[in-house]
Order: C-alpha cells, then sequence, then structure tokens
C-alpha cells in the first residue's frame, strides 16, 4: 500500500516501464496504426471508386439515359461540388464527436448507401 507521504507519482512506486513493458506497448501502438491507416485507405478507395466509376460505364450510362456526353459530364462534375458542401458539416462534426466517431458514421452511412441502391437496381 502506498503510504501518503511517499513522492512517486502514480499508483505505484514501482517507477518507469520496464523495457519488455515498453516494447509490448510499442507493439500495439505500431499494429493499431497499421489498422487505422488500412481503414481509411479503403475508405478513400471507395470514394476513388465512386469519382471513377462514371467514367468507365459512360457508353452504357449514355445509352440507359439517352443522353449526350456534354449531360453526363456535368452528371460527373456534381460529385466535387457536393463533396465540398458535404466538408462543413463534416468539420462540425468532427470536431464535436471527434474524428473516429465520424469516419465511422460516414463510411456507416456510405456502405447503408450503397446497399439500399443495389438492392433497388437488381
Amino acid at each position: 500500500m502506498k503510504s501518503t507521504s511517499d513522492p512517486t507519482p502514480g499508483p505505484t512506486s514501482s517507477g518507469p516501464l520496464s523495457a519488455a513493458a515498453h516494447s509490448a506497448a510499442a507493439a500495439r501502438i505500431r499494429h493499431w496504426r497499421w489498422a487505422i491507416w488500412a481503414i481509411f485507405s479503403a475508405i478513400y478507395f471507395w470514394s476513388y471508386f465512386h469519382r471513377i466509376a462514371p467514367a468507365v460505364v459512360a457508353a452504357d450510362l449514355m445509352a440507359t439515359f439517352r443522353t449526350t456526353g456534354a449531360e453526363l459530364g456535368v452528371l460527373s462534375a456534381i460529385y466535387p461540388y457536393v463533396f465540398a458542401v458535404m466538408a462543413i458539416p463534416a468539420g462540425a462534426l468532427a470536431d464535436t464527436l471527434g474524428p473516429r466517431r465520424t469516419v465511422a458514421l460516414g463510411a456507416t452511412t456510405g456502405a447503408r448507401s450503397d446497399a439500399a441502391s443495389v438492392a433497388i437496381t437488381v
């Protein structure tokens, strides 16, 4: 039990972390860094896919919707504008909820909307 007159801070007076504990903590941090990087990379790829998808199927979209290339270009150009407008509420959410919850909420919302659009078209 720690006495009240002990000047050492913390719950125990064992001193700094041992080398093994420090190494284990560093390994956990490296593991989580890669996991976080992988999640954000997957979300970025998903966003990139949505940006380039109209270019890949442009001929099919023009035939299906009976539109010209210029009209399809205008439709495809809307994506960056929506992206810019959504930066304002996303920034506010990141400030209030924190970045992890905001990214999780955005990814979940995007995944649900993708699933709904696939369910509607099938």
